[in-house]
């Protein structure tokens, strides 16, 4: 099932290349499995369109945090 779904969010992806909800549904996706990176990249996209977006800096912060990168996590909450 987990690959159904990254293949129905690449779909929406392609059709609205900027669409927040399936950008933040495969950030979700990567930071469960583990795709720590790409996560993060996939929040900073959503936050780069929508900087206030509470969903994707949770899930950014989140991310850092694993990814052992406490200090940017904090400095991320602090703006």
């Amino acid at each position: 099932q987990p690959a159904k779904a990254r293949e129905s969010i690449a779909q929406a992806m392609r059709v609205n290349p900027r669409g927040i909800e399936a950008r933040l549904a495969l950030a979700d996706i990567q930071a469960q499995n583990g795709q720590l990176d790409e996560a993060q990249a996939s929040y900073r996209q959503v936050l780069s369109v929508q900087k206030d977006n509470a969903q994707a800096v949770q899930g950014l912060v989140n991310v850092l945090s694993q990814a052992g990168q406490a200090d940017e996590a904090l400095r991320l909450l602090d703006t």
